[in-house]
């Protein structure tokens, strides 16, 4: 009873999380966004956790606090302002493909994914080649699906920790602060 009662909270606080991401998303969509729908459509996520790699490469990503507005502002800097996610076993970098497939604008699925990891290139000063292996992107309903499992922490080395929903939500307000 105290696990479905825990569970509840979990996802209670994932659906609030959620509600402010969409807020800010919708905030800052690019021209002729008209509507969420669309919105649901363009947010990407490009990272790599615990499953996808290694602890060096995983360091190599990470982002403590106080470097967090300066790699906002920088990821901005490139066209794809969002929210950056770094736990001890994840980085993650969300934002919107406004250069993505879209009816009636052209074709160029992938920009969005391109921008981030120019982006980590340039601010990490690794190479790509090292890297892309280890990382996945996820786009439209993936993205949100995968932003709920991790939240959740469904998607956490540990099932059911409870650290993970407050370093989404502290994410989505250090980006909110960077805006």
């Amino acid at each position: 009873e105290n696990d479905l009662h825990i569970g509840i909270g979990i996802q209670h606080a994932a659906e609030h999380d959620a509600n402010a991401l969409r807020c800010r998303l919708h905030r800052e969509a690019p021209g002729g966004v008209q509507d969420c729908r669309e919105i649901l459509d363009i947010i990407l996520v490009v990272g790599l956790n615990h499953r996808t790699s290694p602890l060096e490469v995983r360091e190599k990503l990470s982002l403590t606090k106080a470097q967090l507005p300066q790699a906002l502002e920088s990821m901005a800097a490139y066209g794809v302002p969002g929210v950056i996610l770094c736990t001890c076993n994840r980085s993650e970098f969300y934002t919107l493909d406004a250069h993505s497939t879209k009816p009636g604008s052209p074709n160029n699925p992938g920009a969005g994914a391109d921008r981030v990891k120019r982006f980590l290139v340039e601010r990490f000063g690794i190479s790509l080649l090292d890297v892309d292996r280890y990382l996945y992107t996820y786009q439209g309903y993936e993205c949100i699906h995968h932003l709920f499992r991790v939240a959740s922490s469904l998607d956490s080395m540990i099932l059911g920790e409870t650290e993970i929903l407050g370093q989404v939500r502290e994410a989505l307000v250090e980006a909110s602060k960077a805006a």
